[in-house]
């Protein structure tokens, strides 16, 4: 009688207690996909370093659109706001802006006009210019402008570069640098009395009075 109980409390307890248990341990619990959204995936530009000099856009006349470093974010320029390093300037048909690197230089974009502000760390300023016609003013032997394979190192004073496709014209003294076909680099002189012209394509160049 006594083995019978015993037996009875065995079936009991594997009834209610292990059996369920062991149910619940096999029970596949339903996996919840949570799908990404856009904002999961916009990139944050990291601010320039902190000793780069902060442009200064100016006279703005018609469209000019500024765009932020590393990005294609873009939006219209407005008056005394700055140009970080890395970000570019583009003008519109009959458009016109003036870009200040405080005391080092200026330059003026004419219309359809491109550039990017590249370094603006002393001691080596880089403007790369991509595009139209920008008058410069440089006021520090630190400036260099390069356009397409060709590097520029104006003269203190009044500098002109025009980019028309892969025609590059410059207007005023300092140095020109390429390397042509060959990879031979070449150093030029530029004069004010004479205009400089460069073929891309070809690398080659001609002096027009």
């Amino acid at each position: 009688m006594k083995v019978m109980y015993i037996v009875l409390f065995v079936l009991v307890f594997c009834l209610f207690f292990i059996i369920p248990f062991a149910l619940r341990a096999n029970q596949v619990h339903p996996i919840t996909f949570v799908t990404p959204t856009i904002n999961d995936y916009q990139f944050v530009s990291p601010p320039p370093p902190s000793q780069a000099m902060i442009g200064q856009i100016s006279n703005i006349i018609g469209n000019v659109i500024k765009a932020e470093r590393y990005t294609s974010a873009t939006s219209s320029a407005v008056n005394n706001s700055p140009l970080l390093q890395g970000e570019n300037l583009k003008t519109g048909q009959n458009s016109q802006v003036t870009l200040t690197l405080m005391s080092q230089l200026s330059a003026t974009l004419e219309q359809n006009a491109a550039l990017s502000l590249t370094n603006s760390l002393l001691p080596n300023i880089l403007i790369t210019q991509t595009d139209g016609q920008v008058i410069y003013q440089i006021a520090s032997s630190s400036a260099s402008i390069r356009t397409l394979h060709l590097l520029i190192r104006p003269a203190l004073g009044r500098f002109e570069v025009t980019k028309n496709d892969n025609d590059i014209l410059l207007i005023g003294s300092g140095q020109a640098a390429y390397e042509d076909r060959n990879n031979t680099t070449h150093l030029i002189t530029l004069r004010e009395d004479r205009r400089f012209y460069f073929d891309d394509i070809r690398r080659t160049y001609r002096f027009i009075r």
